[in-house]
């Protein structure tokens, strides 16, 4: 059988227990509905009955008008509700129609004892009135429990078998759901099966065919197939081995990612590389409360050696200028150009103190070591902007920023110097003698 006929079975069945499972909800919500409305009509007619009868004994108490007025109005709204009942069962049909009939007696009881009232009638013949009309309104009262009683009943029995019946019919949906469900998903899971198995020979570099004897030659899956195997077949004849294949293209991945990683003058990491280790460190270090810091160099009065020498010897100022401070890094540490004649030295295990240590070496290296060009001595300095990781950092980017920022300090005292970034929820104090070796390197 073709996919789109399976699909389309599947779809129709599936729509088709729905349309049953929307029909049962329905008439079952029906017959809830039902048999709330006879609870509530039994329930109304009940409390109205309750009140006549209430109503009699102030009636008895104190005949005035005011009281015959109230039990008109309760006559007149039990008359309203007993003409308009729901669908009712044939012995709740029983009972309200003897409480129509009762209810018509103690109207008619009613009057003719308010007419005796009201003229010299005989006092025993009223009390008799009286005793009738309140056994007429007893027995109304009984019916109307008894109807709200059944009503209930009633309720409570519908609630139990529309649930059996809900839960039966969407069991059986169900299982239909998941019977039809099984074979469609059955099916599509045998045909990839045999596609992943011929895929993985493939990748192993088996170019096998596959087996078609289990499939159906009627449907799509076939066709598939077939066409697989002959892909295979040409596979097989005109491919190289997988493994030179892998070493190519490994090579080539190893050669961008060091062209995308490599500052191209200086031959040391660029921006690119230095984000991507700085935020690994960083994170280590947070994750594991560990000591770690960061230099921020800058080449003093660079601007003033490419107008005086020129843009060729300014680069070639760079790149003396890395290979003097790689001399310093240790295995563990990071140098990265960051952009122009500015440079960062990443110091994973640092405090303030290391970290300032490291500062001066690399300070006092770069003094040491003038460029020669063309028989001229081009004497060196940096700047060095000094931060350490403090809780205040939120990411690597905030230290950068603020080694920026010390860094822009010592470019403003007067270059060739170490400045720490005060963080102002932390006090940081520099090593024993920090400003008596930044005044000396000044010299």
């Amino acid at each position: 059988m073709k996919v789109n006929k399976r699909f389309y079975l599947f779809s129709i069945l599936s729509f088709g227990l729905m349309v049953l499972v929307a029909m049962t909800l329905l008439y079952s919500w029906r017959q809830i509905n039902q048999a709330l409305d006879k609870e509530k009509f039994s329930n109304n007619v009940s409390q109205i009955t309750l009140e006549l009868q209430q109503q009699l004994h102030e009636l008895e108490a104190h005949k005035n008008s005011a009281a015959i007025e109230n039990w008109e109005k309760l006559q007149f709204k039990l008359r309203k509700i007993l003409a308009d009942p729901p669908g009712l069962s044939p012995e709740q049909k029983t009972l309200l129609n003897s409480i129509v009939r009762n209810n018509t007696s103690a109207v008619v009881l009613f009057e003719r004892l308010n007419a005796l009232n009201s003229g010299l009638a005989n006092q025993s013949i009223i009390r008799h009135l009286e005793e009738r009309l309140r056994a007429q309104v007893m027995v109304i009262q009984e019916d109307s429990q008894e109807l709200a009683l059944l009503a209930r009943q009633s309720l409570s029995n519908i609630l139990f078998n529309q649930t059996m019946y809900v839960m039966t019919m969407l069991s059986i949906g169900l299982i239909l759901l998941i019977f039809i469900s099984h074979r469609f998903f059955r099916w599509i899971q045998h045909a990839t099966q045999l596609l992943m198995k011929g895929l993985n020979k493939i990748e192993q570099g088996h170019f096998e065919s596959i087996d078609l004897t289990t499939t159906d030659s009627n449907d799509e899956v076939y066709d598939i197939l077939m066409k697989f195997n002959r892909m295979s077949e040409r596979l097989k004849e005109n491919t190289i081995t997988r493994d030179v294949l892998q070493k190519i293209v490994d090579e080539r991945t190893r050669e961008l990612t060091r062209v995308a990683n490599t500052d191209s003058l200086t031959s040391v990491p660029n921006r690119r590389a230095l984000f991507e280790r700085g935020e690994m460190e960083f994170s280590r270090a947070h994750r594991h409360h560990q000591p770690f810091a960061m230099l921020m160099i800058d080449a003093d009065h660079f601007k003033h050696i490419n107008d005086q020498y020129g843009h060729m010897v300014g680069d070639k100022v760079l790149i003396h200028l890395c290979r003097t401070i790689e001399k310093e890094v240790r295995k563990v540490d990071f140098f990265a150009r960051f952009g122009g004649e500015e440079f960062v030295l990443i110091l994973p295990h640092n405090d303030e103190k290391g970290a300032y240590e490291s500062a001066c070496r690399i300070q006092k290296v770069v003094n040491e070591n003038p460029m020669s060009c063309d028989g001229t001595s081009i004497r060196l300095t940096v700047s060095i902007g000094v931060v350490v990781l403090h809780s205040s950092h939120k990411d690597f980017g905030d230290m950068i920023n603020d080694a920026d920022k010390a860094l822009l300090l010592a470019k403003k005292n007067g270059r060739n110097r170490i400045e720490f970034y005060q963080t102002p929820s932390l006090s940081l104090v520099k090593p024993e003698n920090a400003s008596q070796i930044n005044d000396n390197n000044n010299d």
